[in-house]
């Protein structure tokens, strides 16, 4: 464009396009890192080890015998 706004809009549009981008490619690679990162820090923790029995055959975690959660029919 040549009017009289269209230098600003040029340099507002590749602002906003280049921060699309930037977000997405950032989100992409920084997302799956941050939840290794966020597990590995929680990977010892009470829930995890009571999730861990149950799934070795031991008691039901407290949470799903408190709640119901077991999959059955919803009245």
């Amino acid at each position: 464009s040549s009017g009289a706004g269209s230098a600003s809009q040029r340099a507002i549009g590749t602002g906003v396009m280049g921060g699309m981008i930037t977000a997405t490619v950032l989100a992409v690679f920084f997302v799956p890192v941050f939840f290794v990162v966020v597990r590995s820090l929680f990977k010892d923790s009470e829930r995890q080890r009571q999730l861990h029995a149950h799934e070795l055959g031991g008691k039901r975690p407290p949470s799903v015998a408190a709640t119901g959660a077991e999959g059955g029919s919803h009245d």
